[in-house]
């Protein structure tokens, strides 16, 4: 019984000296995670202002002028808007690879 004594003994030592380093390490982890959720979150916000640019473009153009946005090599953000707006006119893509109204 005096080991199990002695090795309480010496972890509650252990947990004294090193606790006040773990929770300051909890905390920078804490903070790091905190930057870089507010990060993503403001890349979200860049990237849907972006497409809600081109989507204030694109509206004029024909369902095909869309299709050919999206199977072109523009930039995926160009994509994206040209998707939303097809989908907001009731298309989507069927089996085949084809857009077609709903």
């Amino acid at each position: 019984m005096g080991g199990l004594w002695n090795a309480l003994n010496s972890f509650s030592k252990f947990a004294e000296k090193n606790m006040p380093k773990m929770q300051e390490q909890m905390e920078k982890m804490s903070e790091r995670a905190e930057k870089r959720e507010e990060k993503r979150q403001q890349a979200y916000q860049d990237r849907q202002v972006i497409i809600d640019e081109f989507k204030s473009q694109f509206y004029s153009l024909s369902d095909k002028e869309l299709v050919d946005i999206i199977h072109s090599n523009e930039m995926n953000l160009a994509k994206s808007a040209a998707l939303d707006i097809l989908k907001e006119r009731g298309y989507e893509l069927d089996s085949d690879n084809v857009w077609r109204k709903k």
